[in-house]
């Protein structure tokens, strides 16, 4: 049997994705973080994370 490793960057990035395309922005900035921890060299995940912060960051200010 396969043990899952919580530090696969591909998967993380990847979950990342998965949760953008839900519109689950704060889970899919976490798994961008998680993944950018893991690999910094990832250019994708890494952009993302300034644009998700901003964007969490204006609906947060919005909401009050």
């Amino acid at each position: 049997m396969f043990k899952r490793n919580p530090n696969h960057f591909g998967a993380l990035a990847g979950a990342g994705q998965i949760h953008l395309h839900l519109g689950n922005m704060r889970s899919a900035l976490e798994f961008f973080r998680r993944a950018v921890k893991v690999n910094p060299n990832l250019e994708g995940p890494a952009q993302m994370i300034p644009l998700l912060e901003r964007h969490l960051q204006d609906d947060d200010k919005n909401r009050t």
